[in-house]
Formats: structure tokens, sequence, C-alpha cells
């Protein structure tokens, strides 16, 4: 099994984000973080759900990058969650960084994706 859409989606609006296309809108993006979201840096930082988009409403506009989800499998599923990994490059002009993640994902009617 790939990795949900849901990946690639909310990627994809990280990016349009970072780039500063689009509306100031960060409504799909703040509906898919759930209130206990978190996220381990790769130099091992936890930022939490309210620093991570304090982060990025500062971030607007600020990088020329595009990201791409490769290599992505669900390693579980039961009953609406599924545990994803996944490849996260960042490709800013000729130069590209990678970092492995690991995401959670449950099935909400309430939010997008």
């Amino acid at each position: 099994m790939t990795v949900p859409e849901e990946v690639n989606a909310l990627h994809g609006e990280f990016e349009r984000l970072l780039r500063g296309e689009g509306s100031d809108d960060f409504s799909r993006i703040e509906a898919s973080l759930a209130s206990e979201f978190s996220f381990i840096s790769p130099g091992g930082d936890e930022i939490d759900r309210t620093r991570l988009l304090a982060g990025l409403h500062a971030a607007r506009g600020t990088r020329h990058i595009r990201i791409r989800i490769e290599n992505g499998a669900v390693r579980w599923s039961a009953d609406g969650t599924a545990l994803a990994t996944y490849e996260e490059w960042h490709d800013h002009g000729s130069h590209s960084t990678a970092r492995r993640s690991t995401a959670l994902l449950t099935v909400d009617g309430e939010t997008p994706g």
C-alpha cells in the first residue's frame, strides 16, 4: 500500500505556502493537523502544532522550494488509522535535502483529506 494521498496533498500546501503562492488561507493546513500533533525535526527537536503553525506563518513566501514525497508505504492500518513512512525531499534549485518521515494518520469526517 502506498502513502495516503493526504500526505502528498498536505506537503503540496506546505510548498505553496513557503513559495508564497495562493491565498493567505491556512485553514487547510490547520484543519489537517490534530491538536496533539508534534513533529520531530531532523535535528531531534520536538515541535508542537502551535509552534509549527507559527513558523509556517512566519515563513510564508520565503523559500523557492519544491517538496516531493517518495518511497512511501503504509506500515500498519486498522480502524481508520494508518502508520506511514516516506522520504520527504526538498529541492532548492540545484540543491536537495531529504529526510525519512513517519506519520500517524487518522480518518476524521471533520477534517480535509
